[in-house]
């Protein structure tokens, strides 16, 4: 069988786990996360804004003494593999009232989208002409094209911060940056550090092929308490899997076995 069919075996058993009532396409019609980074599946974006004044301030990670501040703003992270904005824009027009999210987006060389020069979106909108690497991979000495996750929260001073939303498409980046962001899982997640993200809520990304630990990651994200809301199927000339993932309270497992 060719490698789609393979791949299109494997996430058949992955089902939508949670019902996310206010679950919206955003920024594109039908096709979502399979429409090349400009249109995703996102629970409730437009209450996003406001969502953090609901969460407790927290231990920071690991046993490390003092607090990681929950309450400094809603904080979004998305991974282009294209030039366009059109996602971030309808994001931020699904806003509600005064309440804003500071967006970053990530993306190797320019974004060339005309809405970068609309003096209303660069007070949210941030740009950086890099993309995600793994831990291990290697790149070219002084390459400043990719870094990874922890590098690029360090040198944005979002240390211990909740990030709301994380979309990636990065084809194929996908699986070796998910394992710096998640606690040891069997092989998948062996480089993973113990302190310096705080609680990603959701995770929107595009999975690429079927590598050998994809069970892994699934497993990983259960681990973690992430549950699915919403599955993408793909074209059949797509060989990209979407996925919808949300942060839940450990209680939603436990129910749930």
């Amino acid at each position: 069988p060719s490698s789609f069919a393979v791949a299109k075996d494997f996430y058949e058993k992955y089902k939508r786990e949670f019902y996310c009532p206010n679950e919206k396409l955003v920024g594109g019609s039908a096709g979502g996360n399979s429409a090349g980074g400009s249109a995703w599946f996102i629970c409730n974006p437009q209450g996003m804004p406001g969502a953090y004044k609901a969460r407790p301030t927290k231990k920071r990670k690991g046993g490390l003494m003092g607090f990681r501040n929950a309450k400094q703003g809603c904080l979004i992270y998305t991974s282009k593999r294209t030039s366009t904005l059109g996602f971030e824009t309808a994001l931020m027009n699904s806003f509600r009232g005064s309440d804003k999210c500071d967006i970053h987006v990530f993306a190797p060389g320019e974004i060339t989208d005309a809405s970068r020069n609309n003096a209303n979106m660069q007070s949210n909108i941030n740009f950086h002409n890099w993309g995600f690497k793994g831990s291990t991979v290697q790149t070219n000495p002084g390459s400043g094209q990719f870094k990874t996750f922890r590098e690029s929260v360090k040198e944005l001073g979002h240390t211990d911060r909740d990030i709301d939303l994380f979309v990636m498409d990065c084809v194929g980046c996908e699986w070796d940056v998910m394992k710096d962001l998640l606690p040891p899982v069997s092989g998948l997640s062996s480089t993973a550090e113990a302190d310096g993200v705080g609680d990603i809520m959701q995770i929107v990304m595009n999975l690429y092929e079927k590598p050998a630990n994809a069970n892994d990651l699934f497993q990983a994200m259960e681990l973690n308490n992430y549950a699915i809301f919403h599955k993408e199927e793909p074209a059949p000339t797509e060989n990209q899997f979407g996925f919808s993932f949300i942060k839940l309270a450990p209680g939603f497992w436990e129910e749930a076995d």
